[in-house]
């Protein structure tokens, strides 16, 4: 299977007024290169993990509205740190209240060494998460706040003319993401306010083949059961069958079915399908409840059915979610304060905007690895016994890499 992830994130803060030196300084580590983590431990690292894993969570209640929703939290968690690094006061701290954030002297250096963890040009997938920081000419930002999300956070800094050339900025912008994306995602930014002085944004694009590969030859038409008792017609890929099943790590949990599709390499789509509506079990799933899931998981022989999907998403507007999980001063012209941005006061973020694409088919690749299969292996039944895992109504599904966490969430509700 190849699958293919691309996400983008923009926040728009806003001054009115006020401008001061212009040279902000090229761009000189991109996200591809080593950012300096010295200082970092594994404690701090699986801190931000955890952190991101249950913002992940919050986000998904926040947004389950949304049908067929596909995000990414770390996306999300990546741009929000840009600002966070930014902030101080109420605003600093309702923004680590929100995400989950550690103190910025522990922040900068785990978060660097995971930032170099996804981009170090694995030879078994494609992952990129960069970050960007667009500043209106001549407007005055801190030297020291640049340096440090140029060493530590591997943001790309320029300097565009947000008030006297706003097509031009915004061509930028997006063919910044557009590129980063592998053009999965493009046009995010459609309108620029005049009184706009910077952009921060963050694109994460995936590629990986499955572990164990799906046979295009064996994918079939059959039908998907909406949550209204509706069937729709799909294609529905297969691995294994009823008499060979694959070796997979899977449990079932008090009418829960959880499955762990691997990637080559050190990323696995997992798959929760319960036997209820997806309405009835979203409001009852949570991460403790996940990471439960995850310890139940044990190696099967399973004959998967899994529909073939592709999923791209209109822009989401996710300020007020935001809000709501408790960052509400940096919204604020009046409250917010990013002063450790810029000296000038009136500086808020105006919007956040989100925007998704992901495609899921039966591609795949000979590549030898493995990773996490042979480690501590549980015994495979004496009795050979396959499992039918059928993906043939809504569940949720979740990207997730071993050292980063959660990276992508969403579920299927409507192929």
């Amino acid at each position: 299977m190849n699958g293919k992830v691309a996400i983008a994130v923009i926040f728009v803060a806003l001054l009115l007024g006020c401008i001061g030196p212009k040279e902000i300084g090229p761009e000189k580590i991109g996200p591809e290169e080593k950012l300096d983590s010295l200082g970092h431990t594994l404690d701090g690292m699986n801190a931000i993990k955890e952190s991101n894993n249950l913002f992940a969570f919050k986000m998904y209640m926040e947004m389950r509205d949304y049908e067929n929703l596909f995000f990414s939290p770390f996306s999300m968690y990546s741009a929000f740190a840009v600002l966070y690094e930014g902030a101080n006061g109420s605003s600093e701290q309702q923004l680590r209240d929100a995400f989950g954030y550690l103190d910025k002297e522990k922040m900068r250096p785990n978060y660097a060494e995971i930032q170099n963890i996804l981009n170090d040009n694995s030879q078994q997938y494609v992952l990129r998460n960069a970050n960007s920081i667009w500043i209106q000419e001549e407007f005055d930002v801190r030297k020291g706040y640049l340096e440090i999300l140029r060493t530590r956070y591997g943001a790309h800094s320029k300097n565009v003319d947000f008030i006297n050339n706003p097509e031009e900025a915004k061509s930028q912008i997006n063919g910044w993401i557009e590129q980063k994306t592998n053009s999965r995602i493009k046009n995010l930014i459609a309108d620029i306010p005049i009184n706009t002085r910077s952009i921060i944004a963050n694109a994460i694009y995936f590629k990986g083949k499955w572990e164990h590969k799906f046979d295009k030859y064996r994918t079939k038409d059959d039908y998907f059961i909406l949550e209204d008792g509706t069937k729709k017609q799909i294609k529905m890929m297969q691995l294994g069958n009823e008499y060979k099943g694959e070796t997979l790590r899977y449990a079932y949990v008090n009418g829960v079915e959880v499955l762990e599709l691997p990637y080559n390499g050190n990323i696995s789509m997992y798959v929760i399908l319960p036997n209820k509506t997806l309405n009835e079990f979203e409001q009852e799933f949570t991460y403790e409840k996940y990471v439960e899931y995850k310890k139940r998981m044990g190696y099967e022989y399973v004959y998967v059915e899994l529909p073939k999907f592709e999923v791209r998403t209109d822009a989401y507007e996710i300020t007020e979610p935001i809000k709501r999980l408790g960052a509400v001063d940096v919204f604020d012209p009046n409250r917010a304060d990013l002063s450790g941005m810029t000296e000038k006061r009136g500086l808020y973020v105006s919007s956040v905007v989100h925007k998704a694409y992901i495609k899921v088919d039966e591609e795949g690749t000979e590549a030898a690895a493995a990773t996490g299969i042979v480690a501590g292996l549980t015994s495979l039944p004496a009795q050979l016994i396959i499992i039918h895992f059928r993906a043939d109504h809504p569940f949720i599904y979740i990207i997730e890499h071993k050292d980063a966490g959660i990276l992508f969430m969403g579920k299927l509700e409507n192929p």
